[in-house]
């Protein structure tokens, strides 16, 4: 292990006093390890010198320092060697330990020193940047003010002892030792008085410099007052002139005098120059007075030129003229404004008539917003008592139920009296209307989007109106209510009452719509409720997951969530119209399949039916036939019947009615035989189905005579049966047959 070189003595710090702290127990390792080499330097207890000095520093405290110093010298160059090797040494050894594990580093002396040590250095590093501080400030404007340096060591000192005793020692003990104390701290403290010393002169040479210059553009401004100030707006050129050259020959003087002149007593004549022009047009600017700006044209320069005739001059003359001319402009627009003119004196009155009309729709719409914080109120409350009534509803089956209903009532007599009569009607239209009619699934879902878009517009009168206009049943009005309460807990949130977020709202409810008819539609209604219900859900999901999210990051995740809602509505709907049209091939296919077996059973009738026709037809063809033999062979005999009815005479001989029909091979009638029935009595015509349906149920029994007809014999009274068909008829048979 290479030995490390022995230190090198600090130099005394001059009229600094030195601190000798003493040992501070509370901050010391007292712990003595045994075999441990003694490695401070030898005590001066017993030192002659030690002692001399101690004494002599209680009168004098300046001697301490040499004293010690003596005290020191005793020691050889080689005991300090010695001892610089073996606290190097001992400090290797003591590492060793530590790394391997043998005892903590707290304990070490040597870590103990080095904290001491390092402690020192910030404290000196902290008192220079107090020291710098201190003298800019306040407390330091004696010493910046002052040219002596004593009086800067001296503020200096204050601030060191000062600080000494706040930071470094615990009363009247030291915190640290001298050694420390001399090699850390105290090199510390003779630079940074180096360092204010050098500052303060610094400081003292520019402000000096700046005194003498602002000295000299006061004097200016003094001249240019005194030659220009007495110039009036009668006087000549002539007199002007005079006036310009000895203000210009008067502050040429004030920089080029042999004795007092600036630019003589060091200062730079190109500053100077700029100093004259500077002063000169702030002067200018200052009071508005452009003939100060001439002066500059007769302030000889050191070379004998003119001052004005720079290029510096020129540029900072022109500055100031516009600066002046911008003045006046606005002095003379100033003084514009405040002249009475009438057309304006007529807009001030109409503006105070626009303000005072301002005020009043102010305090109209204070008392709007007044109204509206109420009706949020009553509405929050209205909504409360509300959802009371519905779940006592719910378990009006039990007297809990009915005890429910009664206290929100009896709460909205007290709270909302004008209110609880609409909690009356909630409860008659649950316990009083039928629930026998269809419901009216559009008015159902108009009002499930209204609840997904904006709950907050949604009143608990909205659903109970379904419900009293028979457009819903009990079960989906609560339902209704259910979902509208849930909607508007969560719709509570700051983020979720934005302007863009309803914005966002609008769109997915546009999107899910797939055409104009949706919003005339049930189906289209309640896809636009499942999807802005689906992005609210997606919205108090984020909220809940992140609940210090600021409103950006919620805003950005929103609008990402825009476009898969829509998609996902388009799917749904699409998976719809693919069921649908399925639903409708289905339908139209037995539509088809019930259409066909419908013409084929019309087919079959209308066959049965031409059958029927062409037999009918061939019947009628034969009655035809045979009425027209009849009325050939029969003659009129000049009799009537009972009924008034013409008889006939065959050439045979026999007798029948007129207008009859001939059957052959009824069984029933006449035994089958040629029977002729009469087809009028009583100015009635029947068919022939109808006398045929006659003779069937009369069994060929003539009314008049009693008597079964042979051959030509009428049957009178059996038309009017086959007409009526009815027991009526059938009296009338009997009534007949008797006459």
């Amino acid at each position: 292990m290479s030995t490390q070189k022995p230190r090198k003595q600090v130099a005394d710090i001059g009229s600094l006093n030195p601190l000798v702290p003493q040992a501070d127990p509370r901050t010391q390792d007292s712990y003595v390890r045994p075999g441990a080499p003694d490695i401070e330097r030898p005590s001066n207890a017993n030192n002659p010198y030690q002692k001399l000095a101690d004494a002599l520093s209680v009168l004098n405290k300046d001697l301490l320092q040499p004293m010690t110093a003596q005290a020191a010298q005793q020691y050889t160059a080689k005991e300090y060697a010695d001892a610089e090797k073996s606290f190097w040494e001992n400090r290797e050894k003591a590492n060793e330990m530590i790394r391997s594990g043998e005892f903590p580093a707290g304990a070490s002396p040597y870590w103990q020193r080095g904290l001491q040590r390092a402690s020192l250095k910030q404290h000196g590093q902290l008192l220079a940047a107090q020291l710098h501080q201190d003298f800019l400030g306040e407390a330091g404007a004696e010493a910046r003010a002052s040219n002596d340096p004593r009086v800067v060591q001296s503020f200096a000192d204050k601030v060191i002892q000062q600080y000494s005793q706040e930071n470094l020692r615990a009363g009247d003990r030291s915190l640290y030792s001298a050694l420390d104390l001399q090699e850390i701290f105290h090199p510390a403290i003779e630079q940074a008085s180096k360092s204010l010393l050098s500052t303060h002169a610094t400081y003292r040479v520019q402000e000096n410099q700046q005194q003498y210059v602002d000295l000299a553009g006061a004097t200016i401004e003094t001249l240019l007052e005194q030659h220009l100030g007495e110039l009036q707006a009668t006087d000549d050129d002539e007199e002007r002139s005079k006036a310009y050259r000895e203000a210009g020959a008067k502050i040429n003087d004030v920089f080029y005098n042999f004795d007092t002149g600036l630019v003589k007593n060091g200062f730079a004549p190109s500053k100077g120059n700029q100093l004259i022009v500077d002063t000169i047009t702030a002067k200018a600017m200052k009071t508005g007075d452009r003939s100060f700006l001439d002066v500059l044209d007769h302030v000889p320069a050191g070379n004998g030129a003119s001052v004005g005739k720079t290029q510096y001059a020129q540029a900072k003359r022109l500055q100031a003229e516009e600066h002046i001319t911008q003045i006046q402009m606005q002095q003379e627009r100033h003084r514009w404004s405040l002249e009475d003119r009438p057309h304006e004196v007529a807009s001030k009155q109409r503006q105070e008539e626009d303000w005072k009309k301002q005020d009043e729709r102010w305090l109209r719409e204070r008392a709007s917003w007044e109204l509206q914080d109420a009706g949020r109120a009553e509405h929050e409350i209205l909504r409360s008592l509300t959802r009371r009534v519905y779940e006592g509803l719910r378990r009006s089956d039990s007297k809990a139920g009915v005890s429910i209903i009664n206290e929100a009532i009896r709460s909205a007599e007290t709270m909302l009296p004008e209110k609880a009569e609409q909690l009356r009607d909630l409860v008659d239209q649950f316990t009083k209307h039928k629930v026998d009619f269809p419901e009216d699934d559009l008015a159902i879902a108009k009002l499930r989007a209204k609840i997904s878009i904006d709950p907050l517009s949604v009143k608990p009168a909205d659903i109970t109106a379904l419900l009293k206009n028979r457009e819903a049943k009990r079960l989906t009005v609560m339902g209704l209510y259910d979902d509208l309460d849930r909607a508007v807990a969560h719709a509570d949130h700051p983020y979720l009452r934005q302007t863009e977020f309803s914005e966002m709202l609008h769109q997915v409810q546009r999107g899910a719509m797939q055409s104009p008819e949706d919003e005339f539609s049930a189906q289209g209604q309640l896809r636009v409720a499942n999807a802005t219900a689906s992005f609210r859900d997606r919205a108090q999901d984020w909220i809940t997951t992140h609940p210090q999210g600021n409103i950006s990051a919620f805003r950005e995740h929103m609008r990402a969530q825009v476009a898969p809602v829509i998609e996902l509505a388009n799917r749904e709907y699409g998976i719809q119209q693919d069921a649908e049209r399925k639903q409708q091939a289905d339908k139209g296919k037995m539509i088809v399949d019930k259409t066909k077996a419908a013409i084929a059973e019309r087919d079959a009738k209308q066959a049965q039916a031409a059958e029927v026709e062409r037999k009918k037809q061939e019947r009628e063809a034969q009655l035809k036939q045979q009425r027209e033999i009849f009325n050939q062979n029969f003659k009129p005999s000049g009799k009537k019947t009972s009924d008034g009815r013409d008889i006939l005479v065959s050439p045979t001989g026999a007798i029948a009615s007129e207008q009859t029909i001939t059957i052959h091979g009824v069984p029933e009638i006449n035994n089958g035989g040629v029977t002729n029935i009469p087809t009028i009595f009583g100015g009635k015509k029947y068919s022939d189905e109808e006398a045929i349906e006659i003779m069937r149920r009369n069994k060929g029994v003539d009314p008049d005579t009693g008597k079964k007809p042979r051959r030509w014999w009428s049957i009178s009274d059996a038309e009017i049966a086959a007409r009526e068909k009815s027991n009526r008829l059938g009296q009338e048979y009997g009534q007949q047959s008797k006459k």
